[in-house]
Parts: C-alpha cells; structure tokens; sequence
C-alpha cells in the first residue's frame, strides 16, 4: 500500500514542478518571439496613384500576422498622441515623440509603420512608375543573438523540465531489487 502512496506522492510532485517551470518556458518563448519580429511592408500600384499596401510580421521566414488594406492614396506622418487627460504629462511626452507612417486609404482605413525615415523612398515610389514597393525592418544583430539565446534557455528548461519531472531515476535502495 505505501508503494501505491509512494508512487502518487511522486506523479504529484512530477505535475508540480512542471506546472511551476512551464511559465519559465513560456516567458522565454515569449522574449524570443517579441525580440525576433521582422516587420514588412509591401506596396502593390493598383492603378494611377492607388496602391494596395500589406504590412506583415515575421520571425525566422515564417509569418503570424498579415493586414491588407487597398485604395490607399496617401501617408502622413503621425504620433501615437490621444486625447486622455487622465494621461500625466511625460506620458503625452513621450506619445507625441512617438512618430510612425500611416498609410491611408479612401474608405478611412490605415495601416501603420514605424519608421518614419522611410518616408522619401516611399513618396518616391508613389511618383515613379514602379509597379511593389518592399520594405523590411530586420532586427539588429544583438536583438537575433538575444532571440536564439531565449529559444534555446526554452528548450532546455522545457526539456529538462520533462525529463527531471516525468523520466527521473528511481533513488533509493528500493529501485536496486
């Protein structure tokens, strides 16, 4: 009967260390999927001056977002200001320091993109005659080096996690028999 007890004890004690490592993994998949995101941009000439405009997010190729908005016939410069007076005054601050592209489209929807320094060679495509535009923010290098950092300390908790909980060695001069 203590065998059975024993053996109960140590399934529980197995689940419970894997549900307290398991969000360990997970904020560090986390850190590697935020750290990792390549935004894209891509304009498509639809017709004279309108432009079907596809913002996406990548991380190593593979994409998880993707928006399309067509008829877009303009960009202006925006900050991320809103009209909160609950707001304190650094963070209206540090809202209107914020400043992004937002491409915008006859039936009012809009797309964003964060840098604002590709602004003269999107408005030179918009005069030219150049039928896509593609524009891609890779991360800098000290931001893919932290990405494969957070991917492989995932890894190795989640596997070590899953061995030392559920494949552990018998201990104890009860196993020898």
């Amino acid at each position: 009967m203590s065998g059975r007890n024993e053996s109960a004890r140590k399934r529980r004690q197995a689940v419970s260390s894997f549900l307290i490592l398991l969000p360990f993994t997970l904020v560090f998949l986390g850190m590697a999927f935020a750290l990792g995101t390549e935004p894209r941009i891509l304009m498509e000439r639809t017709g004279e001056q309108t432009f079907r405009v596809t913002g996406s997010n990548q991380i190593f190729g593979f994409r998880f977002y993707t928006k399309t908005i067509g008829g877009v016939d303009r960009v202006q410069l925006a900050t991320a200001a809103r009209n909160d007076r609950t707001e304190s005054i650094q963070e209206r601050q540090r809202r209107l320091d914020q400043v992004r592209l937002d491409f915008m489209a006859t039936d009012g929807s809009r797309l964003s993109w964060g840098r604002e320094g590709d602004s003269r060679m999107i408005d030179d495509f918009m005069r030219s005659n150049a039928p896509i535009l593609q524009l891609v923010e890779p991360p800098p290098w000290w931001r893919t080096g932290l990405t494969w950092l957070c991917l492989v300390l995932a890894v190795l908790i989640f596997t070590g996690t899953i061995r030392n909980c559920f494949f552990a060695k018998p201990t104890g001069f009860s196993a020898v028999r």
